[in-house]
């Protein structure tokens, strides 16, 4: 017998099976400890069970309108089904993996790519290249939280009512009403919190950050949060920080592992340097929306390489 699928199962719940797919699915459920469940029960006992099944499937599958079938059977006959139905709960959590966000909104950015995203309550979020920021369904019933991987800068509507809450990279960053930049590249071994204008509460959400108090960042500071546990605080570039919501790649003392990092990431290929490991480099500038073939050339005036170029593999060699 094949199994129930997901989308099968959320359609019994909704009532729209066809007979066949109903038939099906009660078979499924004879086949899933029904007996495990004792004969006999009073009819009052199975309708108070069968009450409470329902109202944790509305309450656990976030429908917004989820009948019951109508169709009526004796108690004795639904007492499996009703008994199954709780399994099949469990069994959909676990395909879920029971992820508050399955139900909220995913927005990604590609290399080269920067997205302005607007939320309902009017905040405003630039995402940066390779960047992903999920929303839940409930954002702003209660409270306003979002899930970031990568970078995005944060132009927060105020409301004293509801909270704003960025959580990324074991850091949770907490302001009403503020603009504020987080890097949470996952390849960078460190997030970076840094507030433009206004305050903003910043504190761990990991065991992996404990030493990390809650604090509450100044305009113009920043505080970098590293893996091993340790934290910077300290006064920020905003020309460094914030350059790439212009399009702008900029560099200042940077060594050949930070230069190669960016240019993947905003241009989408893949370099090898397999030859130039321990170089000693030290660029300082700043390119605008220019092809790659220009930073490469540039490169090779200042220290000396060669490139080679075949689709989006670069090789750099002396």
């Amino acid at each position: 017998m094949s199994p129930v699928s997901k989308s099968m199962l959320q359609k019994y719940l909704r009532g729209e099976c066809s007979p066949e797919e109903e038939k099906h699915i009660r078979n499924w459920f004879d086949l899933n400890d029904a007996s495990q469940f004792p004969p006999v029960m009073e009819e009052e006992e199975y309708l108070e069970r069968e009450r409470r099944i329902w109202g944790k499937l509305r309450k656990t599958l976030h429908f917004q309108e989820l009948s019951r079938p109508v169709r009526r059977f004796p108690a004795r006959r639904l007492l499996p089904y009703a008994a199954a139905v709780i399994l099949l709960v469990t069994a959909y959590l676990v395909w879920n993996r029971v992820d508050p966000l399955s139900e909220g909104t995913r927005y990604e950015t590609v290399s080269g790519e920067i997205r302005r995203v607007l939320l309902p309550d009017g905040t405003e979020v630039l995402l940066n290249v390779l960047s992903t920021m999920r929303i839940p369904a409930d954002y702003g019933e209660t409270d306003r939280k979002v899930y970031l991987e990568g970078e995005g800068y944060f132009k927060v509507r105020r409301d004293s009512s509801r909270a704003f809450t960025v959580y990324s990279g074991g850091i949770a960053t907490i302001a009403l009403g503020t603009t504020f930049n987080v890097a949470a590249y996952s390849n960078d071994g460190e997030t970076i919190v840094s507030l433009h204008e206004g305050s903003v509460s910043v504190n761990s959400t990991e065991k992996s950050f404990r030493r990390l108090p809650r604090m509450v960042l100044e305009a113009g500071e920043e505080v970098v949060c590293q893996e091993n546990g340790e934290y910077i605080r300290k006064p920020f570039n905003p020309r460094e920080r914030l350059s790439w919501k212009d399009h702008i790649l900029f560099f200042e003392e940077a060594d050949l592992p930070e230069v190669i990092l960016k240019l993947e990431r905003y241009y989408g290929v893949r370099f090898h340097y397999e030859g130039l490991e321990g170089a000693d480099w030290k660029l300082t500038g700043e390119y605008r929306r220019v092809p790659i073939e220009d930073i490469l050339e540039s490169l090779s005036f200042n220290y000396g390489i060669q490139y080679k170029i075949a689709d989006r593999e670069i090789t750099l060699y002396k």
